[in-house]
């Protein structure tokens, strides 16, 4: 009998890669993923504000910075999937369920009270990253969720 840990039955069992093992351009993108945001972000606002910038200046300049250098980066290592998975290097994704798509939603809509809620006591102005990036998450699970079932109807 089987571990109950053990997935090697099924068809999307997943294995738990260690640094080594994971594609080299993937590997990349989550090396300067770490850098830019636990390193270079924290470390990187302080010249920035010393300069003269406000918090939020500094911040939206790290932002742009970071998000400049990792779009190119995941696009490679997305690139890098497609072909492994063409190849049959990669399993094919796990298929949505009903259920992922009802709490990326409910996330959604928890995120963006929230924002609404600070936003009410705040003064400043501030940028929704988080429930901007949970919406985009939500709609595109709810994409994949109707194509799927689209696909299994006909």
């Amino acid at each position: 009998m089987a571990a109950a840990n053990d997935n090697s039955t099924s068809r999307y069992a997943q294995r738990h890669r260690t640094w080594d093992e994971l594609p080299p351009k993937r590997r990349r993108f989550y090396f300067w993923l770490f850098l830019l945001l636990f390193l270079l972000g924290p470390v990187g606002r302080i010249p920035l504000e010393m300069a003269g910038a406000s918090s939020f200046l500094a911040a939206m300049i790290i932002l742009g910075l970071t998000v400049v250098i990792l779009i190119p980066l995941g696009w490679q290592a997305w690139k890098e999937l497609q072909q492994r998975r063409a190849s049959g290097e990669e399993l094919p994704p796990r298929p949505v369920k009903g259920r992922t798509v009802a709490a990326w939603l409910v996330a959604t809509l928890l995120f963006w009270g929230a924002v609404a809620f600070v936003a009410t006591g705040s003064g400043g102005p501030f940028f929704p990253l988080l429930p901007i990036l949970c919406t985009l998450v939500a709609g595109r699970r709810l994409m994949q969720w109707r194509r799927q079932k689209t696909n299994s109807a006909n």
